[in-house]
């Protein structure tokens, strides 16, 4: 006579299926502060890209010098190259230039140079589980801090 398992035993085996093979809901959480010369960004946004070029970028909005991100579900800790892209305005009026009509003034806004974007070297470890926390003090000249 065959032996009947129990159904709370099946319900468990296929709990521990479903996590160690990764169907869980597992998201990392990535949060902290960017300055760039000592002033907080107040609208920009911060990617976080695998080191090794893989899938699984993700990122979000910097405001008030502050960013909180949840990334998508599946997306694996490590190594991760980050950018960061934004501008802040002077409060000093510039000639618009060409093609606006001569006489126009813009507001002047200074751009966070592009080695903390296109060729940026900032990196971070993310790691699942904990409170992953960063904090960018980004400058217009020198070393990247």
């Amino acid at each position: 006579m065959a032996q009947r398992i129990p159904t709370w035993v099946l319900g468990f085996l296929c709990g521990i299926i479903l996590v160690s093979s990764g169907c869980g809901s597992r998201v990392l959480e990535v949060e902290g502060s960017v300055e760039f010369d000592g002033v907080a960004v107040a609208s920009g946004s911060i990617s976080f890209e695998p080191a090794d070029g893989s899938s699984g970028e993700f990122g979000g909005i910097i405001t008030d010098g502050k960013y909180k991100i949840t990334s998508p579900p599946g997306v694996e800790p490590g190594a991760r190259k980050v950018r960061i892209r934004a501008a802040r305005k002077t409060g000093r009026q510039i000639p618009a230039g060409s093609p606006s009509p001569p006489g126009t003034m813009v507001d002047e806004l200074v751009v966070v140079p592009a080695k903390y974007n296109d060729s940026s070297k900032l990196t971070a470890h993310l790691e699942a589980g904990v409170a992953n926390r960063f904090d960018f003090k980004l400058v217009s000249g020198g070393p990247i801090p």
